[in-house]
């Protein structure tokens, strides 16, 4: 029985040495399958019969050559080696993945390329490329790198292509080209996922009675396929709810996009929620590009502050909103999308009509279920939960562990009346930590930093003071807490802290156990 034999001779880099080694196979006359060389090392792969004594003889000859160390046996070639990683990752990749030469025919596909033309790897081998994308041999072999949109399988895809580029006479020549294809909404999963970065740190924490039922009610909606519209002040976390409800329906493996709708003018929103065909306008990409309808594709589309959008903007959602189908700009081709939308506003639509800023037919298209998220001012209940979540997340920003706040800064939150809700909460809480030199916040520590609230702060402060303190004992305790609290960031020594405030260690040691500083 023949089978192969590898090995690995390790030697001196000496002038000669491979020569040597393979004049031993010679003077055995043994068939020398395969020979790889680097330095220090000569592979070599070869017929081994098990009948003979072949592959001892060949180590012990070449053992005696002079400048060789030792011979290892292998299981692979280097370039052998290579080839099967190689494999295994391009198997493994999910999109369709083609490698072709000049003529376009197909010389390597992967895992996915095989499923997605449903024939066995050795029959995609005797075919041509063209016999199964929509686009000519001339545009797939084009000298630079280029994603164009083609058909496969009746399958709408956008392909990357690299050539293969070859130097002859100072001129480039174009010897093939490996192609990958990406449907729409892989694409919109990484843009989902990109996304994820705005998300970071952001959970809904609630414990009224007002949040605790809207979220119910959201978990409900989350497993029912229709539209929702979710309405609220600027900063009541619209766009996180809506995430949340994404994550809990059966389109939580696909992507979840969102969009701001004031945020573009009518042509460039018009093209991102629709997307644009090559050549639609000036500047648009050669390749074109799909909109965030059919990246979305099986997933959810969020719609913010639908409300500024333009009435042109609401004629076309309306339509696409019938079935589901659409036209890119410049394009003439009926595409249709599997997609959940859910909106939000901070505006009043209802009261839009009369005015005709926002068509009537489309609020009962999106307001097929609806959600109102009450202002922070109208559920104080939460503020407590919420400033002590977003304290947590500022002291990990900046490096300081076991951060907390006090009940008196607490009592002076629930007392302000939040025109920017949570978004105002979140950034007054980061920027008070991050100013703070204490792991405490107390409620001196607290930065209102708007005009109207720098100029009632001293007055707020001292209603708030006023309501807070019980006693005289209490209103001294709350200092010297406080007091220690700061100056043990300076003074980590109960001593030196002892000498800087003039009273005895002893004093120092008693009140810091008192109030469990340490």
């Amino acid at each position: 029985m023949t089978s192969y034999q590898t090995i690995d001779v390790q030697s001196e880099n000496r002038l000669g040495i491979t020569y040597e080694i393979l004049s031993v196979f010679a003077e055995l006359n043994i068939d020398l399958i395969g020979l790889e060389m680097q330095t220090y090392h000569t592979f070599l792969q070869y017929h081994s019969h098990e009948t003979d004594l072949n592959t001892i003889q060949i180590k012990q000859k070449i053992l005696q050559i002079p400048g060789v160390k030792k011979i290892v046996d292998i299981e692979f070639l280097p370039s052998e080696a290579k080839r099967l990683h190689l494999d295994a990752l391009l198997s493994n990749l999910p999109d369709p993945l083609f490698d072709i030469d000049e003529s376009g025919q197909i010389l390597k596909v992967n895992h996915a390329a095989v499923e997605t033309l449903g024939l066995n790897e050795s029959e995609i081998y005797q075919r041509n490329i063209t016999d199964f994308f929509s686009e000519s041999i001339e545009r797939l072999l084009h000298a630079d790198n280029a994603s164009i949109e083609l058909t496969c399988m009746d399958t709408n895809y956008f392909a990357e292509i690299i050539p293969i580029i070859s130097q002859y006479n100072e001129k480039k020549q174009v010897k093939g080209a490996v192609i990958t294809l990406k449907r729409p909404e892989r694409l919109g999963l990484t843009i989902s996922s990109m996304q994820q970065n705005r998300f970071q740190g952001s959970t809904i924490v609630a414990q009224s009675n007002e949040m605790l039922d809207i979220l119910a009610k959201a978990k409900r909606f989350s497993e029912l396929e229709l539209p929702i519209l979710i309405t609220g002040e600027t900063g009541t976390g619209k766009e996180i709810l809506a995430k949340s409800i994404h994550e809990n329906s059966s389109r939580k493996q696909n992507p979840f996009l969102a969009i701001n709708c004031a945020a573009l003018p009518e042509n460039l929103l018009e093209s991102e929620l629709f997307g644009y065909s090559s050549g639609a306008f000036s500047g648009a990409l050669k390749s074109g590009k799909p909109g965030l309808f059919e990246l979305a594709n099986g997933g959810t589309l969020f719609l913010d502050e639908i409300g500024e959008m333009s009435p042109y903007l609401q004629a076309k959602l309306l339509r696409f909103l019938q079935d589901y189908t659409f036209r890119r700009l410049g394009s003439n081709k009926e595409r249709t999308v599997d997609v959940r939308i859910i909106s939000a506003t901070h505006r009043k639509l209802n009261t839009l009509f009369k005015t005709n800023q926002f068509r009537e037919d489309l609020y009962y298209r999106l307001n097929v279920l609806s959600i109102i998220i009450p202002p922070l001012r109208e559920r104080k209940g939460d503020i407590k939960l919420l400033a002590q979540h977003f304290v947590k997340l500022a002291g990990i920003q900046v490096n300081r562990k076991n951060c907390s706040i006090s009940e008196q800064a607490i009592k002076r939150l629930e007392a302000h009346h939040w025109p920017g809700n949570i978004r105002q909460l979140q950034n007054l809480i980061f920027r008070s930590v991050a100013i703070s030199n204490s792991n405490l916040l107390g409620a001196e520590d607290l930065l209102f930093n708007t005009a109207k609230t720098q100029a009632s702060n001293q007055s707020l402060a001292n209603q708030s003071l006023e309501s807070e303190i019980t006693s005289l004992k209490q209103a001294t305790e709350d200092f010297e807490r406080n007091l220690l609290s700061k100056m043990m960031e300076r003074y980590p020594s109960t001593r030196k802290l002892a000498e800087r405030l003039d009273v005895s260690h002893n004093t120092v040691a008693l009140k810091m156990k008192k109030y469990r500083l340490r």
